[in-house]
């Protein structure tokens, strides 16, 4: 049988490296806020690696994790890259994260 090139990107993904990192981040970024491992992305069988929700009262200070802190000061899109990504990849993660505002942004509209 035949696997499907999502099976495959999926199987891909999950690397020892990929993994650390997801769970590494989860850790790291808990106590400041709402944290989720790979996101679906609504459009097409995408995920978010991580997907990171600054909480209004966090649980440790923002300064024990250095300059993380102050690059998910806001709802952030983390994408685990083990070497260098290319052109290619820079705009898929781009493409996900306006994938996943649009799907934030029309979740909004409709209830209106």
């Amino acid at each position: 049988m035949k696997k499907s090139i999502l099976s495959i990107t999926e199987s891909m993904t999950r690397t020892p490296h990929d993994n650390f990192a997801k769970d590494f981040l989860e850790e790291l970024l808990s106590p400041l806020g709402k944290v989720e491992i790979s996101r679906e992305v609504t459009d097409e069988a995408r995920q978010i690696d991580v997907l990171f929700s600054p909480s209004s009262t966090p649980t440790l200070p923002p300064e024990s994790i250095g300059l993380l802190a102050k690059l998910v000061t806001q709802t952030s899109s983390i994408e685990i890259f083990r070497n260098q990504p290319n052109l290619f990849q820079v705009l898929m993660c781009a493409n996900k994260l306006y994938s996943y505002l649009y799907s934030v942004i029309s979740r909004i509209c409709f209830r209106y």
